[in-house]
């Protein structure tokens, strides 16, 4: 969605279980996923779908330094830098070599936090991001900041 000066505006329908938008959405499902997924499949009646109806999740994804025509593969750091952050991470072109964590590929890892507010949020994801090891990574440092 966009806000325009007409109101907000549809521009892209997705869908893939990768995307940013589903990987913020997915945890404030309450429901069980497979059942949902094995109701449509058979054509069987929903009961209901139930969400975390309180708060907001944020994600922001840190992307190789290039991407996305050309990402730069390097050392991301230690793995245990990772493992102490207290926010959601979920990984995509990420591989682990003893215990370091490298790039592989374009998209990274999306870092994500669940609060009460947006501003709240992105305070969590942005703290959490500085942290982390920058030689060979960058984000977006605009994610929620003109929500609705």
């Amino acid at each position: 969605m966009i806000k325009t000066k007409k109101g907000i505006k549809v521009i892209e329908f997705n869908a893939r279980f990768g995307d940013p938008e589903t990987e913020v959405v997915l945890p404030r499902l309450e429901s069980d996923l497979s059942e949902i997924i094995f109701s449509i499949l058979n054509h069987k009646k929903l009961e209901s779908i139930k969400w975390q109806q309180k708060g907001l999740n944020l994600g922001v994804f840190a992307v190789s330094k290039g991407y996305p025509t050309k990402p730069v593969f390097g050392s991301l750091g230690d793995r245990d830098s990772f493992k102490k952050c207290p926010l959601a991470i979920n990984y995509a072109a990420v591989k682990r070599e003893q215990e370091q964590l490298f790039s592989h590929g374009g998209r990274l890892y999306l870092m994500q936090a669940q609060a009460k507010s947006v501003e709240e949020a992105q305070k969590k994801v942005y703290r959490e991001l500085q942290k982390m090891d920058q030689a060979n990574i960058f984000y977006r440092r605009d994610i929620g900041k003109n929500s609705i």
